[in-house]
């Protein structure tokens, strides 16, 4: 073969290596993620919230304002204390587009709606008889119509869209055994899953009953489980009727689980982070996101880890990450401690990989790969200069362990070089 003919098929084994599909690309944690910053035209680096409406705008909100961005510009709503019409303060702390397509603004713990019309903020009063600003932490528009917000240190509020005012969740419930902190509601019975300080429960709004360890007259196995006594939060119901939430441990420490719905499974799992919720994108992985970023593999039932980048052009960097969304043009944005980031899976067609897991080292580093060889059952090695110095991938490219009788314990030297 001239030499010519093999620069020609390396170049080809290149492109095989990188150019997968969009599962696999998951699998391999090589998401590529693009940045906003200040230099793109974001207000503010610290970043709260962020949604697109109705009409294909996106809302950001931000520690210095508000801002509404079409792709190209950004326009900005600042506080102005000459003007009665502008921003009533610049710290937006929560977004809501609701089936009315109103946007609802959390503006410094008091709700508000937006007027596209006079460009002007109506504050919508809450019926608790405190303090005017309250620790807003959602909100909640279920699939009967109803609006909710959630509060930290209370009971949620019900929209009165009548007189314009939120009421406290008890003029259309009877009160709850114990303090609510979150609801999700469930279409499919009618029912809604409410958290509370005393754990999970069902509120059945039919029979205006409260289902939980003490009254659980349809036998949930749910409510035998002592982890459904501890949830503190997020809760999140995702399209397969699966609930995903965080507690914390009797012996201290953050616990997970998942609870099937239609099946009454309530399953475990290992995760040890603080979370600040989940999400599922449109091809069925369920992501959740706060200290750290991981999506649920279902094959491994376990959640994969996508690991913060510092310095990286194409990474990710955070501490934490507040909120994730995905569009409808499955653009997925994740609002950080360090920026505003997104991806999309289904438009990435290469994909970089600047670390390599070694089963050697257990951890991943950087491999300096030296070349490739394809074996004649379809596996491709990579020759690398550190890392395993030979890593093997399967036919969809997937990292796989030392084959062949290699093991890369034999070679004491570190940064040995295969050629």
């Amino acid at each position: 073969m001239s030499n010519n003919q093999e620069v020609k098929k390396a170049i080809l084994l290149l492109f095989i290596f990188i150019l997968r599909d969009t599962a696999v690309m998951a699998q391999r944690g090589g998401i590529v993620f693009t940045r906003m910053t200040r230099e793109n035209g974001l207000a503010s680096s610290r970043v709260t919230t962020i949604l697109k409406d109705h009409q294909g705008y996106y809302w950001i909100g931000s520690a210095n304002g508000l801002q509404r961005f079409d792709g190209k510009r950004m326009v900005n709503f600042q506080h102005d204390p000459k003007d009665p019409s502008s921003i009533p303060d610049n710290l937006v702390l929560q977004l809501k587009e609701d089936n009315k397509k109103r946007l609802w603004l959390n503006i410094a713990g008091i709700p508000y709606i937006y007027d596209p019309d006079r460009r002007s903020f109506k504050k919508i009063p809450v019926d608790h008889g405190g303090p005017e600003a309250l620790n807003i932490t959602a909100f909640i528009q279920d699939e009967t119509g109803l609006f909710w917000i959630t509060v930290s240190g209370g009971d949620p509020f019900i929209f009165d869209s009548v007189n314009n005012v939120f009421k406290p969740y008890t003029s259309i419930w009877p009160a709850a055994p114990a303090q609510i902190m979150d609801i999700v509601y469930e279409n499919k019975r009618g029912y809604y899953w409410v958290v509370t300080l005393e754990g999970m429960m069902i509120y059945d709004p039919k029979k205006k009953e409260y289902y939980n360890r003490d009254h659980n007259p349809k036998r949930l196995r749910c409510f035998t489980d002592s982890t459904f006594l501890y949830p503190t939060g997020p809760v999140y119901k995702d399209p397969n009727d699966v609930l995903w939430a965080q507690f914390w441990g009797t012996n201290g420490g953050w616990g997970h689980y998942w609870y099937d719905i239609k099946k009454d499974e309530l399953i475990r799992f290992n995760l040890n982070y603080h979370l600040w919720g989940y999400m599922t994108d449109h091809l069925g992985a369920t992501w959740c996101y706060g200290d750290s970023l991981a999506y649920f593999d279902n094959k491994s039932g376990k959640f994969i880890r996508v690991l913060p980048k510092k310095n990286s052009l194409y990474g990710i960097d955070f501490n934490e990450i507040y909120h994730m969304f995905e569009d409808e043009e499955n653009n997925i944005w994740a609002v950080t401690n360090l920026g505003l980031y997104f991806f999309n899976l289904q438009r990435q067609y290469f994909n970089t990989t600047d670390a390599i897991w070694t089963y050697k080292g257990k951890t991943f580093m950087d491999g300096n790969t030296t070349g490739f060889i394809e074996t004649n059952d379809g596996h491709v090695i990579s020759l690398s200069w550190g890392a395993d110095g030979l890593n093997f991938f399967d036919t969809t490219f997937t990292r796989v362990p030392p084959l062949y009788g290699f093991n890369p314990n034999d070679f004491k030297d570190p940064d040995y070089l295969f050629t």
